[in-house]
């Protein structure tokens, strides 16, 4: 079974860049979407962790 994938950040190419840099450092698994606006998305299982991670990225 698949994964649920939950997105966790949109931003500009170099914010998300950013953001996956720290959530891999972090050990968790993101993916980056690029549709009209990037974003990264998390496993449902590392959400909330991925999601402090983002708040407290800068």
């Amino acid at each position: 079974m698949e994964d649920k994938q939950i997105e966790v950040f949109a931003g500009s190419p170099w914010e998300v860049a950013a953001v996956s840099n720290i959530l891999t450092a972090a050990h968790i698994e993101n993916h980056v979407n690029d549709w009209r606006t990037m974003t990264i998305s998390v496993p449902f299982e590392e959400y909330v962790m991925a999601s402090q991670l983002v708040d407290n990225r800068f």
